[in-house]
């Protein structure tokens, strides 16, 4: 997804936190439409956690598995028409309009080749019926069972909230803030069920002329419908441990590994100035080139305080009885807004995991 297609970092400039840290808007350009860019999301979430090959393949498997020596040529046509613009999307609580469309559609590239259409379509039903749940399982899997004493909307809306967050984060960092492919995340989840520890994403600034304007990011995205005070509470504290108790080695080392495997031996450059800047950190536990950023998400019509903002300001550890305050320098905010909130989210995961 090209992000900047639809948005541009706007800077903050509000006097009342001039000296505690940087602050930007990420801010929709005049002339996009907030529906094309809901649908552009959608296809970059279900991307993200399916993927067009994995749904064809479960395709074609349940075909294989179910239409015996007609399975090659009914698989080939349902893709066909999956990606038919404009055809009616699969609701499995009521399939006739998609299955219509498509009978419709074999029909005539069949050409009455002894295939039973009825017959398929029945079948064909049946398999997207079980294919929608399991793409449904790769965003949200609640299950009661596991979840007791869970309310399953609100259960699942935290989780769409988080992962859209992180999503738009991962993205604003990628295309906006410099990282590249340098970068470690945690939109691909390993359980849906789970919750997701560590930093929610870092990333690498590589200045290819001077190496002492490289950025390292450590990124907490928080996504809320209502009150951000809480989440800022979280960042200030998670923040105010790292810069008492250092970088987290581990989660940097992670990084290390991503960018090898996306780079191979090219990556040796950016791994060896990683090293260098977290030595460098032992010594000086402010060092301006490793920034602690806040990326917050919730809805447009809400108007946090200023103060709940300055509180990001305040960002203090005791380390061998002295106590450290963070820089102002290495504090950024960045806002990213939504209109219909609840709403817009919830749409973007139903268009993501519809067929």
């Amino acid at each position: 997804m090209e992000l900047c297609t639809f948005v541009k970092e706007q800077p903050d400039n509000d006097p009342a936190w001039k000296d505690l840290f940087s602050k930007s808007d990420i801010v929709f350009l005049g002339d996009v439409s907030f529906e094309q860019f809901k649908t552009a999301l959608a296809k970059h979430l279900f991307e993200t956690q399916h993927s067009q090959q994995s749904l064809e393949e479960l395709i074609e498997m349940g075909c294989s598995q179910e239409l015996g020596k007609v399975a090659a040529v009914v698989s080939d046509t349902l893709i066909d028409f999956l990606r038919v613009q404009g055809r009616p999307r699969f609701d499995a609580t009521n399939p006739d309009a998609f299955i219509c469309e498509f009978k419709k559609f074999l029909l005539q590239v069949s050409n009455n080749s002894g295939i039973d259409i009825d017959n398929v379509c029945a079948t064909v039903k049946g398999i997207l019926i079980i294919v929608s749940a399991r793409l449904r399982e790769s965003f949200v899997n609640f299950n009661p069972k596991n979840l007791a004493n869970q309310d399953s909307d609100s259960y699942e809306f935290a989780h769409m909230t988080g992962l859209i967050g992180e999503i738009l984060a991962t993205l604003v960092f990628q295309q906006i803030k410099g990282c590249g492919d340098l970068v470690r995340t945690k939109i691909f989840l390993d359980n849906p069920n789970m919750p997701r520890h560590g930093e929610d994403f870092i990333g690498y600034v590589f200045d290819a002329s001077d190496e002492t304007k490289d950025l390292l990011h450590l990124v907490e995205a928080k996504s809320t419908k209502g009150a951000i005070s809480p989440q800022i509470s979280q960042i200030k504290e998670r923040f105010s441990y790292y810069l008492g108790t250092g970088i987290p080695y581990d989660e940097i080392n992670r990084l290390k590994i991503e960018i090898k495997q996306k780079l191979g031996t090219e990556s040796n450059i950016f791994r060896k100035r990683i090293t260098r800047l977290l030595w460098d950190v032992k010594e000086n536990p402010n060092h301006k080139q490793i920034i602690a950023s806040a990326f917050l998400h919730y809805p447009a019509d809400y108007k946090p305080r200023k103060s709940t903002f300055k509180e990001l300001g305040t960002i203090e550890a005791t380390k061998d009885g002295t106590v450290l305050k963070m820089d102002s320098a290495r504090i950024y905010i960045i806002t990213f807004k939504f209109n219909d909130f609840e709403h817009s989210v919830r749409e973007i995961f139903e268009r993501a995991w519809t067929i």
